[in-house]
This record gives structure tokens, C-alpha cells and sequence, in this order.
């Protein structure tokens, strides 16, 4: 009976969780297209579903590994291509997430802790917004959650086998996004040595088969690939699959690498800004007092704190410092905040009086400040909302009480048992205080999908509330502009694109490619609309040139290529190359049905009726 109760509250923040990420999922623009692309054409045959590249031809590998994209492309073949078939895998493993989470917790600190770090987990915005899109961060987060639990109850059941399952899903997390699957590994490594109960021989026997479990299952496809380099002609973004899995998603990533939108500068980004507003307001209040009892429990002996702790300490060393500051590196570290949440929550409302007074005082003034914050955060979008002023005020009220409650409360009865009135009384205001904090995420969260944006944050399946217009810009401008290149193709409008792809297949007469492309992201979305091979002009992400000047007039006079789709902000990125569109292409966006004034341009390189149009040359 008593497991069932505790199987019964774990359901509720499963519930939530399901609701947050399923409710009107298939609605709006179907996003960047790179991953869905590949996705799609893993489907298509068996070379592309082990090399799986971005288009249909198989001639770039994609820069990720292949196991998100098998499942996406899973969906795709038994739903169709619509938005529910794309962003159904993040939503299943988040939901998943929240359950393994939940198991996790109520094995390592109880029934109650593990409920309140779910329920949080279930409505942090950073992760109902990312388990919302096509994105691969859900996915990842969910294989590490079961190589967690796998560990976790091989330490306490005492079963060797269960950590060479384990391994063999780290291996899988990393063959899912690399580098960031393996978040927990330090964590779970020092865990496994801790508790391990047998020799140190035996550790080192369960080490060595362990590691060759996940070396088998991590890179037996990077091998077979770097084995059969001919089988492809490139690898997206890299020289070699190695250069992709060390250079492109790792070395590059602390160097000088850098696009997209922009966040302050410091290893604490994360905490500034637009990450305020969906990650921030989940880890100040709370998740640091879970830190500081997480130590505490450290050093009485009880040591699953730890992996959450590492956790976290890895992600702010890793991340805090790249070059690349994405909102998606956090989102494999919405787990670790809630745990500790969850931890600390509880501790706070039922174990306080076990701790010394110098961790009570600790944790109540980061209270204190994490609720001061939570309410200036809260207030910078009152120009978004008026409901958000309402709250920020009421949070802030309610922060001030604080101290006097905490200063001038009765102190304990005579007998030393239990809370008297006034520890009561704290406990109370400490439970409207956290009932404010996951309110707030959820408040949050709620307005996001209630209000979806329609610009290109919102179109890519990831609606984060409108900052303050005066948040940090660090990024150079250039960087800024890579990232308006790499969306531009996102904000056409659907059917005007599918106007003009139609106009273009009626036009091309036997050319061997569709169209050329800008860059990755608008080629990836032309792929995967028709399933025609396309050509890809520069790279958006490293700032480089895909194609040269001379393969175009080869392909031009062959006629192989005879449209190009381009942003007007190509010519400020690539000169040279839309120098050359300018002189060998005329303007067809108008004819071709796209808005004559939008970013997109699409450009023939040969008349309607296939004859060449008179080309101007450099010396004319």
C-alpha cells in the first residue's frame, strides 16, 4: 500500500509534464529544417541511414551522430512529415525525463524530494520549451536519466551487471549528442567508487569492462564511418568524422567559433539576460540551498548529492566559457537543477532543525536573494504582461517578510520535539515562498504557450518570452548576422516558399540540382520539402565558403544549376559570392510568388524558356 502511494504522487508531475509538452504541439512553422532533413533521409535508404546526411544524395555527413536521427526519421516514416512527426521524439523523452527523475530521487532521498524536484522539472520553461521543438537535447537528457538509475540501483542492490548496462547508455547518450552526454560520467564514476563493495581489484575489473562497453557502443560508428570515408563526400562543417566529433563539437566550441544570438559575457551567462527568464528563475531560489545540503549530506556520509553537485560544476566549466553560448547546453542541466530543488525544498520545510545554524542562516539568505532576484526578473517583463508585475510584487512582499519571520519567531518549546508555533510559522511562509517559485515557472511556462511567437524564435519551435530590449549585445555583430543568415530562411513564409519551389521545379529542365542555397539551413529546408539534391554556397556556422566561384560557371554552363536561393544578408556575408549571383542571375522572387520586399531572394540563372540571358562580365 505504502508503494502505491508513493507510485500515486509520482504520476501527478507526470501528468503536468504530458499536458506542458503535448498541448497544441503540432501547431506553427515547421522550423530549421537541417536536423529534420537528415532525419527524413535515414529513411530513404540503408547507406543513408548509416551515413545520414543532409541531403538525399548521401554526399554530407551529417554533424551529429546518427541515433536521434534514426528515431526522428522513425516518426517521419509512420507520421508524415508535419510538425507532430518532427518534434514527437523531445516530447516523449522529456516526459520520460520527469518519471526517471522522479524514480531516481524517491531511491537516493526519498518520496518527497523526488515529487518536488519532478513537479519541477515538469514546468522549468528551458525544458517544456526545448522538449517542444526538434530538438536533440530532450533526448539526450532521457538516456542519461536511465544511465543514472541504472547506476543508482547497481550501488544499492549491489548488481555488477546493471553499470555495464549503464556504460553501454552512456555510450548511447554520446552516440545521441556527444560531448554533452556525458555530463554525468565524472559524477556517476565517483559514486560507483564510493560505493562499490568489493576489492579494489574488482573495481578495476568492473572499470575495464565498463569502459570497453561504452568504447563499443559510443564509437563502433565513428570507426565504421572513418573506415569508409569514401562512401560520402563530406562531413558537415568538419575535414573528417574525428574533426567533427573533437574539433567542430568540442575544441571549436572554446575557440573562435561564435554566431547566433547574443548573451553576456562571464561563465555565468546563464544567469543574465534572456537565460533569466526560463533557466535562471529555476536555479537561484532553491537549487543552491539544495547545493549547500547536498554538501552537508557529503560530508555526514550520504553521497548521492554529489552527482547532481558535478553535475552542475561540469556544465557552468564547460559552458560558462565556450564561444558558442546556446540556450540548448542548459537544457541537459534542467535535471541537476531540479534535483537539487527538490532536495533543498525539502530539507527546508521538514529537516531544517537537523542542520547547524550557520547552513540555516547560508540557506536562508540565498533565499533571500534568489527570491530578490526571481522578483527583479519578473518585473523586466511587466512591459510583456501586466500579470508579471502582479507577481513580482507579490514575491517581493512576501520576500521581505521573510527575515522578520525568521528573526523574531518564538523560539523552541521545552521539550526540544517537533516545530513550536513560530518554527510553524516559518515553515509556512518557507512553503509559500517555494509554492511561489514553481508558480512562477509555471506562470511562465503557461504564458509561453498560450502566447507562441511568431517571429523566428517562436517559429522554430521554441518560444522564450520577449526580454527587455535593453539586454546585453556582446556578440560581435558579425556573429549576430551569421545567426540572421542561419534563420533567415525561417521567416518565409510556407506557402510563399512552396511558391516559389514549384516555380523552380517547372523551370529547371534537366539541371542536376533543384537550386543552390545560401547556406546549410535554407539548402537543408528546399531537401527536405522535395527530396531533390540542392547545392549548398557557404557555411553559415563557420563563416566559410562551401563552394567556389569556378564550380558555379561550370555547373552554370553545363547547365547542372540554373536558380539560386539566397538572404539579402548574403551580401554582406559573402561578397564575393553574391557579387557573382548579381552578375550572372536576375531577380525572380516577384514571379516566382515570394514577397518582393521579404529577407529571401531567388535568383535564375537562366530565362524562363531555358535560353542564357545576356551575362555581365567583371570588365564590363
Amino acid at each position: 500500500m505504502n508503494r502505491l502511494r508513493t507510485i500515486d504522487i509520482g504520476v501527478l508531475p507526470i501528468v503536468v509534464a504530458t499536458i506542458l509538452r503535448f498541448y497544441d504541439l503540432g501547431r506553427g512553422h515547421p522550423g530549421l529544417s537541417i536536423y529534420p532533413a537528415i532525419s527524413r533521409n535515414t529513411t530513404t535508404s540503408f547507406h543513408n541511414w548509416f551515413y545520414p546526411s543532409l541531403f538525399p544524395d548521401g554526399s554530407i555527413l551529417a554533424d551529429k551522430p546518427p541515433v536521434f536521427f534514426w528515431v526522428q526519421g522513425f516518426f517521419i516514416q509512420i507520421m508524415g512529415t508535419g510538425n507532430l512527426a518532427l518534434r514527437m521524439p523531445a516530447a516523449i523523452a522529456a516526459v520520460c525525463s520527469v518519471a526517471l527523475l522522479f524514480l531516481i530521487l524517491r531511491r537516493t532521498h526519498g518520496k518527497w524530494p523526488a515529487f518536488i524536484a519532478a513537479l519541477f522539472l515538469a514546468v522549468i520553461p528551458l525544458d517544456v520549451n526545448f522538449s517542444r521543438g526538434i530538438f536533440l537535447e530532450p533526448v539526450t537528457t532521457s538516456v542519461i536519466l536511465l544511465c543514472v538509475y541504472l547506476v543508482v540501483t547497481g550501488v544499492q542492490d549491489a548488481k555488477e551487471n546493471r553499470f555495464y548496462w549503464a556504460a553501454g547508455v552512456l555510450g548511447l547518450a554520446f552516440m545521441i549528442k556527444l560531448w554533452q552526454g556525458l555530463l554525468p560520467a565524472p559524477g556517476l564514476a565517483i559514486l560507483f567508487v564510493i560505493h562499490y563493495w568489493g576489492s579494489w581489484l574488482k573495481i578495476a575489473k568492473v572499470t575495464l569492462i565498463s569502459s570497453i562497453f561504452f568504447s563499443v557502443v559510443a564509437f563502433t560508428w565513428p570507426i565504421s564511418v572513418w573506415l569508409t570515408s569514401g562512401a560520402y563526400d563530406s562531413v558537415m562543417h568538419s575535414e573528417n568524422i574525428w574533426d567533427m566529433i573533437f574539433g567542430w563539437n568540442l575544441f571549436q566550441r572554446f575557440g573562435s567559433l561564435e554566431y547566433g544570438a547574443s548573451h553576456s559575457n562571464g561563465y555565468l551567462w546563464f544567469l543574465t539576460g534572456p537565460m533569466g527568464h526560463i533557466f535562471a528563475i529555476s536555479v537561484l531560489p532553491v537549487a543552491l540551498i539544495g547545493a549547500v545540503k547536498g554538501m552537508q549530506d557529503i560530508l555526514r556520509g550520504h553521497s548521492f548529492s554529489l552527482l547532481w553537485l558535478v553535475w552542475i560544476i561540469l556544465a557552468v566549466a564547460g559552458f560558462g566559457g565556450a564561444s558558442v553560448k546556446l540556450s540548448s547546453y542548459w537544457a541537459s542541466v534542467t535535471p541537476a537543477v531540479a534535483a537539487l530543488t527538490g532536495i533543498g525544498s525539502y530539507w527546508l520545510l521538514a529537516q531544517r532543525e537537523d542542520s547547524s545554524s550557520i547552513v540555516r542562516g547560508t540557506s536562508y539568505l540565498l533565499l533571500f536573494g534568489g527570491l530578490l532576484y526571481v522578483s527583479k526578473v519578473i518585473f523586466d517583463l511587466s512591459p510583456v504582461a501586466e500579470t508579471f508585475r502582479y507577481t513580482a510584487v507579490a514575491i517581493l512582499l512576501l520576500t521581505l517578510i521573510l527575515p522578520f519571520v525568521i528573526y523574531f519567531k518564538p523560539s523552541r518549546d521545552s521539550t526540544g520535539t517537533g516545530f513550536n508555533k513560530g518554527e510553524k510559522v516559518l515553515t509556512s511562509i518557507l512553503a509559500l515562498s517555494l509554492a511561489m517559485v514553481l508558480a512562477i515557472n509555471a506562470e511562465v511556462t503557461m504564458f509561453n504557450l498560450m502566447n507562441p511567437r511568431s517571429d523566428t524564435l517562436g517559429r522554430i519551435g521554441f518560444d522564450r518570452i520577449q526580454g527587455p530590449t535593453n539586454s546585453p549585445q556582446v556578440n560581435s555583430s558579425r556573429a549576430r548576422l551569421r545567426g540572421t543568415v542561419i534563420t533567415a530562411v525561417v521567416r518565409a513564409e510556407v506557402e510563399e516558399l512552396n511558391s516559389a519551389l514549384a516555380y523552380v521545379q517547372k523551370n529547371r529542365e534537366g539541371a542536376k540540382y533543384l537550386l543552390a542555397g545560401d547556406s546549410f539551413n535554407t539548402t537543408a529546408r528546399v531537401a527536405f520539402v522535395t527530396g531533390e539534391p540542392v547545392l549548398t554556397l557557404y557555411s553559415e556556422y563557420q563563416d566559410t565558403t562551401v563552394t567556389t566561384l569556378d564550380r558555379l560557371d561550370e555547373l552554370v554552363e553545363s547547365g547542372d544549376l540554373r536558380f539560386i536561393l539566397a538572404s539579402s544578408n548574403f551580401k554582406t556575408m559573402n561578397f564575393r559570392q553574391w557579387g557573382w549571383i548579381a552578375r550572372n542571375g536576375r531577380d525572380v522572387t516577384s514571379s516566382a510568388g515570394m514577397d518582393m520586399f521579404g529577407e529571401m531572394r531567388l535568383f535564375a540563372l537562366f530565362s524562363v524558356a531555358g535560353q542564357p540571358y545576356l551575362r555581365f562580365k567583371p570588365d564590363q
